[in-house]
């Protein structure tokens, strides 16, 4: 162990030079405790393939172990793969039954939304879970469920950081005591979460997943079925709700619908809406990371350590993860992004129709001289990011579309 201690200390001398006595120390605690064992997320079933049987829906049960968990820890990634072999077009949902936090087990009979935004704004660590289709066809339709869990090493809360990291190696120190003392004694892994995955067979006359295109005239308010003219490719952008009657649809960026400075963006919107029939908005930042942060792979923000002199320190990536509420928004744009002069990446091939060589407003202020823009920051890659208010962007509508139009003759 002593060894271990060694190695991880010259690993990271450099790294630890610029931050403070107090916080060497309990970094110095925190690799410590990664000598104990390696994390690992060992999820006991990788695929379902949905066959209802005769029955109107199907259930699995997944449950997933995570063995450690520590400050620095290298981001864990886990995806299960979810067929439709049945003959019906099935409806996806999942449930959270049960969670342990170490020694605590978890209220699950709470709001799942409140109770994920515990998992993902109450820790240090961040436990996030998504899923990428609600609707899947029959025989050939495929989704997933996607899980990640993080830890950055400088989140720059030392004092819950610390907290923790202290519990976590006195939890994983006394499961291995015990094991070791009893051989009948399985030790237990530092988080365990319970999933229920349903499906149940489709009979909504609605089933457009977040992504799916859309042909639709903005200037006649409904469907078409041909790009031409005011006809326009569009890609549904909301995360898919059944208690609204409305969807957003972003038309085609690669369309020029008006562009100039961040002060003159209302106006360029303004103009563009009096020459639609249909209701629109601004395409704005909300609307953005609601989408891409489905992504708890990839969706990264990337934040720095703002000092008085000298260069700033860069601070570890983290996963955005699922942004369900306002809160959690506010978490990462206003205490996260803006206040570390940090921006967000996401995945340009994922998200294909939000990806774009041109940089785009969005309709958020990120400071008195700058507003968040979006653009392509390298191949496969998109940013988003303060821009300087006097820049020229481009400026879309979203229009919001009645379910019922999906569907008219």
């Amino acid at each position: 162990m002593e060894n271990r201690h060694k190695r991880y200390l010259k690993l990271n001398l450099i790294s630890l030079f610029f931050v403070t006595i107090s916080f060497i120390s309990v970094t110095l605690a925190w690799f410590a405790y990664t000598g104990i064992a390696n994390s690992g997320l060992d999820v006991d079933i990788k695929a379902w393939h949905i066959e209802f049987n005769g029955e109107s829906s199907a259930e699995n049960e997944i449950v997933i172990p995570l063995t450690n968990i520590y400050p620095g820890m290298e981001t864990i990634v886990e995806s299960i793969n979810i067929k439709n072999k049945g003959d019906s077009d099935a409806k996806l949902s999942y449930k959270i039954e049960s969670i342990r936090i170490l020694n605590d087990d978890l209220d699950t009979t709470i709001d799942q939304k409140e109770l994920y935004n515990q998992l993902t704004n109450d820790y240090p660590f961040s436990i996030d879970i998504s899923m990428n289709k609600q609707y899947i066809d029959a025989h050939i339709g495929e989704a997933s469920i996607d899980l990640s869990v993080s830890w950055p090493l400088d989140s720059d809360n030392d004092k819950n950081d610390s907290l923790w990291g202290d519990k976590t190696y006195d939890f994983q120190s006394n499961e291995q005591k015990l094991e070791l003392e009893d051989e009948n004694y399985n030790a237990r892994t530092s988080i365990k979460v319970v999933i229920s995955l349903l499906a149940e067979q489709s009979v909504d006359k609605f089933t457009y997943n977040t992504g799916n295109m859309i042909l639709y005239n903005p200037k006649d308010d409904t469907t078409c079925d041909k790009i031409e003219g005011n006809c326009y490719k569009t890609n549904m952008i909301s995360t898919y709700r059944e208690e609204e009657d409305f969807v957003y649809l972003i038309p085609n960026l690669l369309n020029d619908y008006g562009h100039g400075t961040y002060e003159s963006s209302e106006s360029i919107y303004n103009q563009i809406d009096s020459e639609w029939t249909a209701e629109t908005k601004p395409f704005d930042l909300k609307d953005l990371i609601n989408v891409v942060s489905l992504d708890v792979h990839n969706t990264i923000l990337k934040r720095e350590k703002i000092v008085s002199t000298g260069k700033n320190i860069p601070l570890s990536d983290s996963i955005v993860g699922y942004v369900t509420n306002e809160s959690r928004f506010d978490n990462h744009i206003k205490d996260q992004v803006i206040k570390y002069n940090g921006y967000i990446e996401y995945d340009a091939t994922k998200f294909d129709y939000l990806a774009t060589n041109k940089c785009y407003w969005l309709n958020y202020e990120y400071d008195s001289t700058k507003a968040f823009a979006m653009k392509k920051d390298r191949e496969g890659v998109m940013k988003i990011y303060p821009e300087n208010k006097s820049a020229d962007c481009y400026v879309t509508p979203v229009i919001i579309m009645p379910k019922e139009k999906a569907y008219e003759e």
